[in-house]
């Protein structure tokens, strides 16, 4: 028995991280992604239609559905994306007198569930504090999405959680 605990202990500890798989019903699709532990999900949330909230870590991942993003943009089409996307970006923090640090390289996405996109983003500096912002604009069987977040150095441990959390979304 005691070595039958022993094997349980590290299934139970890996299954209470994540939380069950969760359904949200939008105005055009379902959306499916299993939320991690202390994650929850709150639809017209200030004004934004999904918002996926850790209120212990202060971290929101927005969520708003676009006008159709083709995700099997040209090498060259989305290049143009991503320098349209820096240039704003440059633009913005010139205005807020702040410092890039460096940008996120454009990654395509293609995964499981029929859903693909791109995404992007930067780290800049704002006085002392140090930003990292991303965007995901995700296709789901033709609704576009843009997931964006923007966290700051001291929630930099949620990072990989938020990435695999917006990584895993599924459309129905």
């Amino acid at each position: 028995m005691k070595y039958f605990l022993i094997f349980l202990i590290p299934i139970l500890v890996m299954t209470m991280q994540i939380e069950a798989n969760t359904t949200i019903s939008l105005k055009n699709q379902k959306l499916i992604i299993d939320l991690p532990q202390g994650w929850s999900h709150q639809q017209n949330y200030w004004g934004i239609p999904l918002a996926f909230i850790n209120t212990a870590k202060n971290i929101t991942v927005a969520v708003s559905e676009l006008v159709q993003i083709n995700p099997s943009f040209t090498e060259i089409e989305r290049q143009n994306y991503f320098t349209d996307y820096k240039l704003g970006r440059l633009a913005w923090l010139s205005q807020a007198s702040g410092k890039l640090v460096k940008f996120y390289e454009l990654e395509v996405m293609q995964k499981k569930q029929a859903v693909s996109g791109l995404v992007f983003g930067y780290v800049y500096k704002l006085d002392q504090t140090t930003f990292h912002e991303k965007s995901y604009y995700l296709t789901c069987k033709n609704v576009s999405y843009n997931l964006k977040y923007l966290i700051d150095q001291s929630q930099m441990e949620s990072m990989d959680t938020i990435d695999a959390m917006i990584r895993g979304i599924g459309c129905l």
